[in-house]
């Protein structure tokens, strides 16, 4: 355990200082304070702090590049700051399911910003349930915005893997000190013996030489190797998945491959997402509508919600379709409501060279 706190320690002193480096100013100026006090209170993995005391990767260059565009988009920018660090006070257990919100908040800016709105205010948390923020939409209506995020499903190839490696790696980061490689081709939700078996699989990697090539419950072909296995068998063209991660960095990549399944959008992925939505929006209900709704207030209400997509491609065709369901179910009762279904939106190139 000694052994363990001093390497989180050694991590979180080296990602602090990463942050006076002047190619994180936005970091910085937006993540500063809650990111110092968040390597006060956890020892766990933080894929920001964690970031920060490593070679410099594509997570760094985009979350420099995304709070600048943030930031340029705010007519109060001063907020932003507080906000963020009111918002990601932690008790180190949610240090990052609350930098996830605080993501939220920074893409759906981004992304409305480019669908017209402007002059984006922060709004500080007060006594009274109150948005995120306040801006004008593209008609020129003035808007109040509420920001959610719907998370990934905890079910899938990936987020067991990344789940169990994290909790083993905490216990254990001297064992669990290199790179190891998943690559499957499954869609969807895996059973409990397919979970239980990845799980498995990651407990005896630290002492396994071999990769580990098997068919999980329910069908699921998987193969698990180090790092320098999966680079000798796939090729330099193929390996650049390990640089884009960070070759040399602690961590199991779990690589994704694509076949025409795909392309298809299925109807659980629809309910799913509707299901989702909704219940993130339903929370969000007081944010713009009291228990007697008299519609006093004019302007638009604007409900952001930020995707993680369980598949590399996503139909913006289904994000609309749930949006408008879920804008219709809230008409029917004449309570108006806009729904934003997004996911991150691309980086410029220019602002990939600034922070690279």
């Amino acid at each position: 355990m000694e052994k363990a706190a001093k390497i989180a320690s050694n991590t979180r002193e080296k990602a602090l200082e990463a942050l006076d480096q002047d190619k994180n100013e936005p970091i910085r100026w937006l993540l500063g304070n809650a990111l110092k006090q968040h390597a006060e209170v956890s020892e766990a993995p933080h894929f920001l702090l964690d970031a920060l005391a490593g070679t410099r990767t594509g997570t760094l260059v985009a979350w420099n590049a995304d709070i600048e565009q943030y930031r340029a988009a705010l007519e109060n920018p001063e907020l932003a700051p507080k906000k963020a660090e009111a918002d990601l006070r932690s008790d180190g257990i949610d240090a990052e399911d609350k930098l996830r919100a605080v993501v939220a908040e920074i893409m759906s800016v981004i992304t409305l910003s480019r669908a017209g709105f402007r002059q984006f205010r922060v709004l500080l948390p007060q006594k009274s349930s109150t948005p995120d923020f306040e801006a004008v939409d593209a008609a020129g209506t003035g808007a109040r915005i509420e920001v959610k995020n719907l998370r990934e499903p905890d079910d899938i190839v990936r987020t067991v893997a990344a789940a169990h490696w994290k909790k083993r790696s905490a216990a254990k980061p001297g064992k669990y000190n290199f790179k190891a490689v998943l690559s499957h081709s499954h869609r969807g939700s895996l059973t409990a013996d397919a979970k239980k078996r990845i799980c498995s699989i990651i407990d005896s990697l630290p002492g396994v030489r071999k990769p580990i090539d098997e068919v999980l419950d329910g069908g699921v072909h998987i193969r698990v190797e180090k790092a320098e296995q999966f680079a000798s068998r796939v090729g330099q063209r193929d390996s650049f998945f390990l640089d884009m991660s960070g070759r040399g960095k602690p961590g199991i990549l779990v690589v994704s491959g694509i076949t025409s399944e795909n392309l298809v959008t299925q109807i659980s992925e629809v309910q799913s997402l509707f299901l989702k939505a909704l219940r993130r929006v339903f929370e969000s209900v007081p944010k713009f509508f009291g228990d007697s709704f008299t519609n006093e207030q004019p302007g638009t209400n604007v409900m952001a919600l930020r995707w993680e997509p369980p598949d590399f491609f996503v139909s913006e065709e289904m994000m609309q379709f749930v949006a408008t369901k879920i804008e219709n179910l809230f008409a029917d009762f004449q309570l108006p409501l806009k729904v934003v279904i997004f996911v991150d939106p691309e980086i410029g190139w220019e602002l990939i060279k600034r922070y690279s």
